[in-house]
């Protein structure tokens, strides 16, 4: 299954960056573009060049008013998210969004593990 991802945020647009305690940084996009080189081709994310408070490029993952926010102040123990094709799961582990952190999640009576990278959004 292809993602398909939509654009959130122009150039010239101010947006908050949501850092890994949940803190927020103003920053302006200075730049739009898709997928990336360490990505496989499929891959229709929108990445956004920031520059101000932080200076950073990431998807909408990392954007605060972003459909795509994960929020690693906020437990997501319990929570569903879909995976990077689509399929829902639930967040099995005590997680709090930290990338380094492998989660446990379940879909059904399937089990497994999941990278953070690997979760396309959780649901609200």
């Amino acid at each position: 299954m292809e993602n398909t991802y939509i654009q959130e945020f122009n150039v010239g647009d101010t947006v908050n960056f949501v850092g890994y305690e949940g803190q927020r940084k103003s920053a302006k996009v200075t730049g739009v573009s898709t997928g990336a080189p360490f990505r496989h081709l499929t891959d229709k994310r929108f990445f956004y060049d920031l520059s101000g408070e932080v200076i950073s490029r990431c998807t909408g993952k990392s954007i605060e008013g972003s459909q795509y926010l994960v929020d690693h102040s906020v437990d997501y123990t319990g929570r569903q998210f879909r995976d990077v094709d689509g399929e829902m799961w639930t967040c099995l582990s005590d997680w709090s969004g930290s990338f380094n952190v492998r989660i446990e999640a379940s879909n059904g009576s399937i089990q497994k593990p999941f990278e953070a990278s690997e979760i396309h959004r959780f649901e609200h």
